[in-house]
């Protein structure tokens, strides 16, 4: 599939970022308005999060999917050591038409190095049903997920 893209910076004070991206023959559009936010964690740690809209819109389904936070990235041992970054924080992904929200905690890794890094731990809630699945495992290589009473599926 081919699809088209559109991206523009629309504010300098505060920066703002435009885009839109569409996918005709998948019937997807994704577009947004972010913000970058930088802060200094401390001599060594930077942290860049991001506000503002974004929406994923699945036509063939019918359903809009809402981003209403994201987690922050954060790079450490930036002048001193070696450098790395991980995802830190809370994301979460709401669905008006099928009243599923998706609720992650992305978790630091620990400083003895004991716990595996790039954590993630979650769950999908219904509005209707409550917690609907669980979902765990690190990001950047096994995350499974399971209802009660279920047998853990790889994502």
């Amino acid at each position: 599939p081919v699809a088209v893209s559109v991206a523009e910076q629309v504010g300098y004070r505060p920066r703002l970022s435009a885009c839109c991206v569409a996918v005709p023959d998948a019937d997807l559009v994704w577009h947004g308005v972010a913000q970058l936010q930088a802060r200094v964690l401390g001599p060594n740690r930077l942290e860049v999060s991001l506000a503002g809209q974004r929406r994923l819109e699945l036509a063939a389904l019918g359903e809009t999917y809402d981003f209403l936070e994201s987690p922050g990235f954060v790079v450490s041992n930036l002048l001193l050591g070696r450098p790395f970054g991980e995802f830190r924080g809370t994301a979460r992904v709401a669905c008006r038409q099928t009243g599923l929200e998706c609720r992650l905690r992305f978790l630091p890794a620990p400083a003895g190095g004991e716990d595996p890094a790039n954590r993630v731990e979650g769950a999908i809630v219904s509005r209707d049903a409550g917690e609907v699945l669980r979902i765990k495992g690190q990001w950047d290589k096994v995350v499974v997920m399971w209802g009660e009473g279920q047998d853990p599926q790889v994502l």
